[in-house]
């Protein structure tokens, strides 16, 4: 099957969902005395299905970002969001004003404006990678 990096990305986001619900049942049905309409075991074999399939995917995006060099790419945009997200957390901690914080809140929202620019600059670029970029994935 051929699809675009981008619904490929968007099948391993609802594959993950739907293993996380299959997971919250088995956990809250399994020791469950009262009657429920489950098959704790085929529930169990649908989630390791699933996690085989989950699998091929996460590998068909992976070999397919690494055959076209879009690992630093990616991984620069990564550190520039947690880096974002470092200075947001900063900011929440000082906010409660029982500190004269070192990095006045007005700087780290200034860099964080910085960032928030080159991070959409990025995203751009990389959404439109996943939209045009075809994955080949083979379901079972």
């Amino acid at each position: 099957m051929k699809l675009s990096l981008k619904r490929a990305i968007d099948k391993k986001n609802e594959l993950t969902h739907k293993l996380k619900r299959y997971n919250e049942t088995l956990q809250r049905y399994n020791c469950c005395k009262e009657k429920h309409e489950y098959n704790i075991h085929e529930l169990y074999t649908k989630m390791e299905e699933g996690n085989k399939e989950l699998e091929k995917l996460k590998l068909a995006i992976l070999e397919t970002n690494h055959r076209h060099g879009m690992y630093a790419f990616i991984y620069r945009l990564r550190s520039l969001t947690t880096e974002r997200s470092n200075l947001e957390s900063m900011i929440r901690k000082v906010s409660n004003g029982q500190c004269i914080p070192s990095m006045p809140t007005m700087e780290m929202e200034g860099k964080i404006a910085e960032l928030n620019e080159e991070i959409k600059k990025y995203q751009v670029d990389l959404d439109a990678f996943n939209s045009k970029t075809i994955v080949e994935y083979f379901p079972t």
